[in-house]
């Protein structure tokens, strides 16, 4: 996008907006821990930031406990 070029509001805009706010609203909604079960943690990271999350099997089902992310500061990004 730039500022000569206007932006042009179109259905497929909307559907696109639609679409992300049911992502952000629906599933995976995080689960209270159960502390007498086991956890899972899936990490990952880049020069950039780290990011993680905690898991743990209930009811025949992985479900998220807690989602951490932060962005590295520059001497941690060195």
């Amino acid at each position: 996008m730039r500022k000569d070029n206007p932006f042009k509001w179109i259905f497929e805009c909307d559907e696109a907006v639609t679409r992300m706010r049911t992502a952000l609203t629906t599933a995976p909604i995080l689960a209270a821990p159960r502390l007498g079960q086991p956890f899972l943690i899936e990490r990952d990271s880049s020069s950039k930031g780290v990011a993680g999350v905690l898991k743990q099997e209930q009811d025949d089902t992985v479900r998220v406990i807690a989602y951490a992310s932060r962005t590295l500061n520059k001497h941690e990004a060195r």
